[in-house]
């Protein structure tokens, strides 16, 4: 309405289209649907959708308004096992023991967010912990972050199978999986045609933790119809790869991903995702490969951060590896030589 009101008057309003925060005024919020409200606003039952009347609830997990028809009593653990309201999204949520928010996102047909992600890789690594190395719980980041101000994933033993599922930065899912005995990393994108993000350069170097270069092949794999698919086509890879062993062309039904996903959570167990041809499919598509050069001796690629050169030994050092913010105006000596105390 944009009238002037105390902070203490207004509340943080997330879209779920814009996730930016935005100030909204209490006059303006539905407390009951948890909504922007018109001047003639109805409260309605947020399972059936009905105009709520007298006998009303409020579920308790996610605080919104319904109908008492339209909810279930429970003994409600994190409320000291107090019998509470609750609604149908919420108690099937609470039965496959994740969020509301990401139950809805299943069944909303929405992008899934990282909370899926990070349990279907505990699942896989309770599977799968004695033949495949990995499977960590996905690094938060996005477009534009610093990477050194996100965690660091283990280094993986050269001689185990290593899967991660991996965040690129930009609301999207990809697998990298490096087979035994290989320094190579394997990228499967189910949108393939899309740049390689240098986030997912730094985790795949963060895991493979090689000198001189990375060498980093992305081969033809399904791709997604929609813009919302790729974390399922990325957990569908992941698992995959879990049982066989190996990267192949699996032609997975995509119709079939998220309920195949939602029963994976009822079993406490991961299986291998629907597919339309019971054979691997081949293709003549060519891979895509890309050497990344790596210099610093953190051994993370020289995207990570900008370099600077030693003027004695021609080594190079990200700037924040040697505790420089800028280049030097001069010349610049490493730590190792014995000009070091002669920096400029």
């Amino acid at each position: 309405c944009s009238a002037l009101v105390h902070e203490e008057c207004s509340i943080n309003n997330v879209n779920q289209n814009n996730p930016v925060p935005q100030r909204i005024c209490t006059s303006c919020y539905c407390l009951l649907c948890k909504c922007r409200k018109n001047l003639d606003h109805i409260c309605h039952c947020s399972v059936c959708s009905e105009p709520v009347d007298k006998t009303n609830s409020l579920c308790y997990r996610c605080e919104k308004i319904i109908h008492l028809t339209c909810s279930e009593e429970i003994v409600a653990p994190e409320k000291n096992f107090e019998i509470r309201v609750i609604c149908s999204s919420c108690l099937c949520a609470a039965k496959l023991n994740i969020s509301s928010k990401a139950y809805l996102e299943i069944r909303s047909n929405d992008l899934l967010c990282d909370e899926h992600v990070s349990r279907a890789s505990s699942m896989l690594r309770s599977q799968f912990q004695e033949e495949i190395g990995g499977l960590h719980a996905p690094l938060a980041v996005s477009f534009g972050m610093r990477m050194d101000k996100a965690n660091y994933y283990p280094h993986r033993e050269r001689q185990e199978d290593y899967v991660q599922l991996m965040h690129t930065g930009s609301s999207h899912w990809v697998t990298c999986i490096f087979q035994k005995g290989s320094g190579t990393a394997t990228i499967l994108d189910s949108l393939r045609n899309n740049h390689l993000p240098g986030h997912v350069k730094i985790q795949a170097a963060m895991i493979a933790h090689v000198e001189n270069h990375l060498t980093i092949i992305r081969p033809p794999c399904k791709q997604q119809s929609n813009a919302v698919d790729c974390a399922l086509f990325a957990i569908a890879n992941a698992t995959e790869f879990c049982f066989s062993k190996k990267v192949q062309y699996i032609d997975f039904d995509s119709e079939k991903l998220r309920e195949h996903w939602i029963d994976c959570l009822h079993a406490k167990k991961m299986s291998p995702f629907p597919r339309l041809a019971a054979r691997p499919k081949k293709t003549r598509e060519e891979e895509d490969c890309e050497v990344v050069k790596i210099n610093c001796p953190c051994r993370l690629p020289d995207i990570f951060d900008d370099l600077v050169g030693c003027d004695n030994c021609d080594k190079w050092f990200h700037l924040s590896c040697v505790n420089l913010k800028s280049l030097p105006e001069g010349e610049w000596f490493c730590s190792s030589c014995p000009k070091a105390d002669k920096t400029c």
